[in-house]
C-alpha cells in the first residue's frame, strides 16, 4: 500500500492558526488514499485485461480485499456511468 516520505512544515509565526502541516501531492494520490493513482490504474487494468479478482489483486499488493476495493470501485463506477464505452459496438458478448 502507499508508503512515501512527506515533509512536515512548522509555522513559527505567532498568528499562524495551523502550527504545522504536511505536504500533499494530489498528482500521486488524493488525501487519505490507500493506493496511488498509478497503482489504482494498474489494478483496474489487471481486472479488465487479466480478469483477476479483487482478492487476487490484494494478494499481489500484500493488502486486503477492502483496501483494494476502496481504491478501484470509484474508478469502475465512473467507467460504468460513461455511455461512450459502448460507442461503435453492435452487440455485447459472443
Amino acid at each position: 500500500m502507499i508508503g512515501w516520505c512527506t515533509r512536515t512544515w512548522r509555522c513559527l509565526e505567532a498568528l499562524c492558526s495551523k502550527g504545522s502541516f504536511t505536504e500533499q501531492d494530489p498528482g500521486i494520490a488524493v488525501l487519505w488514499a490507500v493506493l496511488t493513482r498509478r497503482a489504482t490504474r494498474w489494478a483496474v487494468g489487471q481486472l479488465r485485461r487479466e480478469r483477476v479478482s479483487v482478492l487476487g489483486l490484494a494478494r499481489q499488493a500484500q493488502g486486503d480485499w477492502k483496501t483494494v476495493w476502496r481504491a478501484v470501485n470509484p474508478v469502475l463506477e465512473e467507467a460504468d456511468a460513461d455511455p461512450v464505452r459502448f460507442a461503435g459496438m453492435r452487440h455485447l458478448g459472443g
